[in-house]
């Protein structure tokens, strides 16, 4: 777990005061087992563990930190807020996700677990599907697949498995993985088998029959947290509440985009102007 940084006294109240200005907004999409006072602590504790978020677009951090209000989840526990290209953008951790699965009013259980080399693990689809899986008592060994199951109130079963290589697929399509950055996928064996039960989850969702109306914050968080993971820019429906200071929807990262696009544009015809290899120009 990575230590908390400290920051200079007057950025720290400076941050603590922009906080405080939004107060209103955020006690008003705020559920009840979260109180206000409890938002600001968690969102001081993440810009002393991750102060790099101070450097980022300030109305973009703000915009994150009411968005974990709207969304109802614990701030540096069931979402965290991320540097992404200058700006900050709100994502979830697998216990987000969890805890927005049984709002939906449609799960009883939700079961995601890391399957290691060691342990007996087998599972089959089809018209007679079985998963079964008994960890090693002693050295497990490295992950070897990662799973999901899910009862449903209606006494339907679903589950899903995904490999170590289909996990690792999706974690070198996160832009930070890519430029060799700090990520949950690298930080630490534990917090990569984190980002690996998200993944099965998310991908587990998808065959689950959401009611569209109750699992509204659901799809909206998720469809954010995958559009941050492959690197496109991220369109955040800004809660009403807050619509006047950032308007109806916000686009974070966006101008970053259109300068990476640029430079690979102009990269490409200067290859072409020393007479290398052609490259297609978008």
């Amino acid at each position: 777990m990575s230590m908390a940084t400290v920051i200079n006294p007057e950025i720290e109240k400076q941050f603590a005061l922009e906080v405080s200005k939004r107060k209103t907004t955020i006690e008003g999409l705020l559920p009840a087992h979260i109180d206000y006072q409890r938002l600001a602590s968690s969102a001081l504790t993440c810009v002393r563990k991750l102060p790099q978020l101070l450097e980022c677009n300030r109305q973009s951090l703000m915009l994150g930190i009411v968005q974990s209000a709207q969304w109802g989840l614990e701030l540096g526990i069931q979402c965290h807020l991320i540097p992404f290209k200058g700006e900050v953008v709100l994502i979830l951790d697998y216990k987000g996700v969890i805890d927005l699965m049984y709002r939906s009013g449609q799960i009883k259980k939700i079961q995601v677990r890391a399957v290691c080399a060691n342990d007996e693990f087998k599972y089959s689809f089809g018209l007679n599907p079985e998963l079964v899986h008994v960890p090693a008592m002693s050295d497990p060994g490295e992950p070897t697949h990662f799973y999901c199951v899910i009862d449903l109130l209606n006494g339907a079963q679903i589950f899903d498995v995904m490999s170590k290589a289909e996990i690792d697929a999706v974690k070198s399509k996160v832009p930070a993985v890519r430029n060799g950055k700090s990520s949950p996928w690298t930080d630490t064996p534990e917090s990569y088998i984190e980002m690996g039960k998200k993944t099965v989850i998310k991908r587990t969702a998808k065959i689950v029959p959401f009611s569209t109306e109750r699992a509204e914050v659901l799809n909206r968080a998720l469809a954010q947290d995958t559009q941050y993971e492959i690197g496109k820019p991220v369109q955040i429906e800004v809660p009403a509440a807050a619509s006047e200071e950032f308007g109806n929807v916000r686009t974070v990262g966006e101008e970053d985009d259109k300068s990476t696009k640029l430079t690979e544009r102009l990269e490409a015809e200067q290859a072409g102007l020393r007479g290398d290899e052609e490259l297609p120009l978008r």
